[in-house]
């Protein structure tokens, strides 16, 4: 191999030290040729030249984080050794000396009181929850559920979620509009309050598992991708603070209210955890007592206890909703009743709220309570005896039923009469109250249906449900179509198509005098299936969701599977 001569011309070096380059000054080489020294302060050009080559600073991050907290862990034997001293009181308690049996009390009123949870609150113990301190719950009795409701905030020690390797990075500008997509759809199922100047960091730092749940119910109609991010940090995140933590929080309620009330049913049609995370929600409510509070007078309250206890009543109804909706639409056994509690929160919250949306908020409640009833006295009709006390029992609790729910109509201001979701509820409750038997499947070899209906109330229930599709169609013209329909409503409005579908056709288990022809002119269920579809081909962009995908595709799979029987009846 050639070497080359030592006359050669030393080549020009392109390139700098470390040192030099970071200093941005230039770099010679030194006498040995294996080193090079700086030539400060000269610089690497003119200074305009140099300033305009730059790159631009930093701007802000464009993400975000999600911190959550966790219940500390106690040590076993704390917890013990309370409870050895309980032990121990109670024991000496028993055996009293005489000139301690005046002042002290009675051993058995002791042992009731600490059963009863009467222990002062520094000596309570609760076996269901140990990894939380003592602190005082929604009721005001000794608890050791956590609250976060503001201003009656229950002190707890707190541990970060990030320790079990949980904090994904969630980009801030796509947050930020989610948020306010979810203030659109907030209307059909208030169940919290979202102030107008919150953002989406500030959300993350005071309700961060609310702000999650946000993010889960809304990322399903921009990206299928990102809503699996935010489903799946939803869903670990709540078993880790549900099961593993224990927590039982006002905003851990209203993340699982929020999430049931927008599921994504479409995405997992058999998936049966929206029931599941809706009977969690209940035992929140039942473990905080939050059903159970008694009266008070708001008058009495400062601010912050106000707005806090008005966070815990919204709450509260949101849940009654949740379930109830759930329940009654698919045919469940309900697991929170209504109760006088709950009427007077109803009350309480309507008298006392200056907002719009927890006005809207009680006569949901007031309309679905109705619904309920209606939908168990059928069932229990159904699987009981059907003699003639029976029959009279049912048509008493029915005659009830109407009379409050025209009280209810009378009663509610008129402009609440057309917001969508109060709509839907008032109009589906009418419709079941005049004739029950339509929402049940028809029986075969021409078995009677429980209860017969007459044909002036069939043609009453088309009529309504022809309102319902005139106001849908007003939607569907108005751009908006199902933007924001909670669970409760889209349940609603299956529902109306189903009792559309049967009044098309003869009902003769039902009524044998009713008027087919006239019915199907009231509700031309055709036309309306025809401008569902249409209006959704045309408004439906491709980035939507699958939410106006799959109600654009049943609409048709049910105007084709209609024809037939209805060529049939016609002929």
């Amino acid at each position: 191999m050639e070497q080359k001569s030592p006359s050669t011309p030393r080549q020009k070096m392109n390139y700098a030290c470390e040192a030099c380059r970071a200093a941005k000054t230039r770099c010679a080489p030194s006498s040995s040729g294996s080193a090079f020294f700086a030539l400060a302060p000269v610089l690497a050009g003119p200074k305009r030249l140099r300033e305009s080559s730059l790159p631009p600073p930093p701007g802000p991050s464009k993400t975000f984080s999600i911190d959550f907290e966790m219940p500390a862990e106690q040590e076993p034997s704390d917890d013990f050794e309370r409870l050895r001293q309980d032990h121990e009181r109670i024991l000496e308690d028993l055996v009293l000396n005489d000139d301690e049996e005046e002042t002290m009390p009675e051993g058995g009123e002791v042992i009731a009181n600490i059963l009863g949870g009467s222990v002062p609150e520094s000596k309570a113990f609760n076996f269901n929850d140990m990894s939380s301190t003592p602190s005082v719950s929604l009721s005001g009795t000794s608890s050791s559920w956590t609250e976060s409701s503001p201003g009656g905030m229950g002190v707890q020690n707190k541990r970060p979620l990030m320790n079990l390797g949980i904090k994904p990075q969630f980009n801030l500008d796509s947050a930020a509009k989610l948020l306010m997509s979810f203030r659109e759809m907030l209307p059909h199922m208030p169940c919290l309050v979202l102030p107008e100047n919150l953002d989406v960091r500030l959300l993350a730092r005071k309700s961060p598992f609310v702000l999650l749940a946000i993010l889960a119910v809304t990322s399903c109609s921009s990206s299928l991708q990102g809503h699996s991010l935010y489903d799946e940090e939803f869903r670990k995140v709540l078993g880790l603070k549900f099961v593993a933590g224990g927590e039982r929080s006002l905003e851990l309620l209203q993340g699982i209210l929020i999430y049931c009330a927008w599921y994504p049913f479409h995405l997992r049609p058999k998936n049966k955890q929206s029931y599941q995370y809706l009977r969690m929600g209940v035992d929140i409510v039942h473990d905080l007592e939050m059903d159970q509070e008694p009266d008070f007078d708001f008058s009495s309250l400062p601010p912050h206890q106000r707005a806090s206890k008005l966070d815990d009543i919204r709450a509260l109804l949101g849940c009654f909703y949740g379930m109830s909706a759930f329940s009654a639409t698919w045919n469940r056994a309900p697991t929170f009743r209504y109760s006088p509690q709950l009427s007077r929160c109803a009350e309480t919250l309507d008298r006392n709220s200056e907002l719009e949306q927890d006005h809207h908020l009680a006569w949901l409640v007031r309309f679905q309570y109705i619904f309920e009833e209606i939908i168990e006295m059928q069932r229990i009709f159904e699987r009981g005896p059907k003699d003639n006390q029976a029959i009279m029992q049912r048509n008493l609790i029915r005659a009830g039923l109407e009379t409050q729910f025209r009280d209810f109509t009378q009663k509610m201001p008129t402009q609440y009469a057309s917001v969508t979701s109060i709509l839907l509820a008032s109009q589906v409750t009418e419709a079941i109250m005049l004739s029950p038997g339509l929402v049940r499947m028809p029986r075969k070899f021409g078995a009677q249906d429980s209860e017969p209906s007459s044909s002036t109330s069939l043609l009453q229930v088309a009529h309504i449900v022809r309102s319902v599709f005139d106001h849908i169609s007003s939607l569907l013209s108005g751009g908006s179509g199902f933007t924001g329909f909670a669970g409760a409503d889209y349940g609603r409005f299956i529902i109306v198509v189903i009792l559309a579908y049967r009044l098309s056709f003869p009902v003769l288990a039902l009524c044998r005098d009713y008027n087919v022809a006239q019915g199907r002119q009231i509700l031309d269920l055709g036309g309306f299936l025809r401008e569902l579809v249409d209006s959704s081909e045309d408004a439906v962009p491709e980035n939507e969701g699958d939410v106006m995908k799959e109600t654009e595709e049943d609409g048709r799979r049910l105007r084709t599977q209609g024809r037939a029987p209805l060529c049939a009846a016609q002929v």
